[in-house]
């Protein structure tokens, strides 16, 4: 291989094929030098003390063989795929930049996350391409899935009006992505909902059927009568004035009344419901808006279903009727709304997968974000047709990847758990070829959770000290 600069593994390149330009890939690099192709050669040099290379130009007979496989070439400005291989003595180039960007389909005054590696090449992601039929962030804890995730929401926040803007929706776990309403930059364009409480009155048949799965279908229709007679009251009421109108109707058998009310009260104990809620969908889904559900005071994980679920529903049945604009939900630790298999209860997860499976016909789009992808729906991963894959080292994780995903090959499933912190392997709907990228730096500050732990521990203990000495000033 002949080529105008240094060769790196992934990187693109160009050559002619049959007088038509070809764009290839670097997918293996050997250096190889012929004075040390003789392991017993080099042994019987060095038994008298002498190094190889200072009794040979071993320097100058070292060169690299690179492999690499033809992707497309182009006939007449058309992408057309490989039948022919490049003749013998062929030169080969590092691909153009102009030429790569029309040949990873990367568009003008798209979403920029970042560089291809080993290019000066930005990668500008089309909006439709990358969300409308949804998108995965994978990447093992560390690895970097907030920042590209908040690299992202930068993007879609600082996009013009006359681009097509998408509301935001943010369930966010950690309060990783509290720190946009903090900075100056996107403050007037972030709002953080907390201590979510979930208006009785405009909950459905359907959201108290998901929330209670057990229960039967007589005491589905004796609740569906109840709550249908107290909305035709047109006056507000909560869960324990439904449990108080279950308990005097004596129509309902004595023990669909028990069951419900047993029901009711668990619900009613999750401290999520009240007679007027704390938001409203409309407020949550609003155009060049970030709307961050911040649920990182909440520990107990079905509380956290219950708002996700309702919150979900909510969005797609609104976008389904075009009461709202088009969203995109993300949805971090995904794994834990969305998992795999019989969990006893998953609450989140039937919403989610309908989403996933429905959603691009409405313009109602997911992004996923998880470290645990082996617990992952893969219903759900399965439909997300752009994947961004940072660093995973689990080999169960990895396969789970790769089973779930068409756009990704052997060599590049190989590639992941090298990935260092920063770089992502990005496949699918967003790209015409998988492609590795450096993130680019962000605009915004990091939430608190992406600190070191050392600052954070010098801060708690600066934090301690002050106050020991606030306390002795006191006394």
């Amino acid at each position: 291989m002949v080529a105008n600069v240094d060769v790196h593994k992934n990187q693109f390149v160009q050559m002619e094929v049959n007088g038509k330009q070809a764009v290839g890939n670097v997918s293996e690099l050997i250096k190889v030098n012929r004075y040390y192709q003789r392991a017993d050669s080099v042994q019987h040099c060095e038994r008298n003390g002498t190094e190889l290379s200072d009794r040979f130009p071993t320097k100058e007979w070292e060169y690299v063989i690179a492999k690499s496989n033809i992707l497309g070439v182009y006939d007449d400005k058309l992408l057309k795929r490989p039948t022919l291989p490049a003749s013998p003595g062929t030169k080969v180039f590092k691909a153009e930049d102009e030429l790569l960007r029309r040949f990873l389909g990367f568009k003008d005054n798209g979403l920029t996350i970042g560089n291809v590696e080993h290019h000066d090449v930005p990668v500008s992601l089309d909006l439709t391409k990358t969300f409308q039929k949804h998108l995965a962030i994978l990447a093992m804890s560390g690895a970097g899935k907030s920042y590209a995730t908040g690299v992202l929401l930068e993007e879609l926040l600082d996009r013009p009006k006359e681009a097509g803007r998408p509301a935001i929706v943010v369930i966010d776990v950690h309060g990783e992505y509290k720190s946009f309403a903090d900075d100056a930059n996107y403050r007037q364009r972030t709002k953080v909902f907390s201590d979510m409480k979930i208006a009785v009155p405009d909950m459905t048949l359907e959201d108290y059927a998901s929330f209670m799965s057990d229960t039967s279908a007589p005491q589905k229709r004796e609740l569906g009568r109840v709550v249908a007679k107290m909305k035709h009251d047109n006056a507000p009421f909560d869960l324990q004035d439904i449990i108080s109108e279950v308990k005097k109707d004596a129509s309902i058998n004595e023990l669909i009344s028990q069951a419900l009310t047993a029901w009711l009260h668990q619900l009613d104990n999750s401290g999520l419901f009240a007679k007027t809620g704390s938001f409203s969908i409309k407020d949550l889904a609003k155009q060049g808006q970030l709307s961050v559900v911040d649920l990182s005071d909440l520990v107990d994980q079905k509380r956290k279903q219950l708002i996700v679920s309702f919150i979900a529903k909510q969005l797609f049945n609104m976008r389904r009727s075009n009461a709202i604009p088009p969203f995109i939900l993300f949805v971090e630790e995904a794994h834990n709304f969305a998992q795999e298999g019989d969990v006893g209860y998953s609450i989140s997860r039937p919403i989610i997968e309908t989403i996933a499976r429905e959603g691009r016909k409405f313009g109602a789009s997911l992004c996923l974000i998880s470290q645990r992808p082996k617990k992952l729906s893969t219903t759900a991963l399965s439909q997300c047709n752009t994947q961004m894959i940072l660093r995973v080292t689990n080999p169960y994780d990895i396969k789970h990847i790769s089973e779930s995903s068409e756009g990704i090959d052997q060599a590049a499933e190989k590639s992941i758990p090298g990935l260092r912190v920063g770089e992502a392997l990005l496949f699918g709907e967003a790209v015409n070829y998988p492609v590795f990228v450096k993130i680019r730096k962000r605009r915004s500050a990091e939430g608190g959770l992406g600190r070191d732990l050392a600052s954070i521990a010098r801060d708690y203990e600066k934090k301690v000290e002050s106050l020991g000495k606030d306390a002795q000033s006191f006394m």
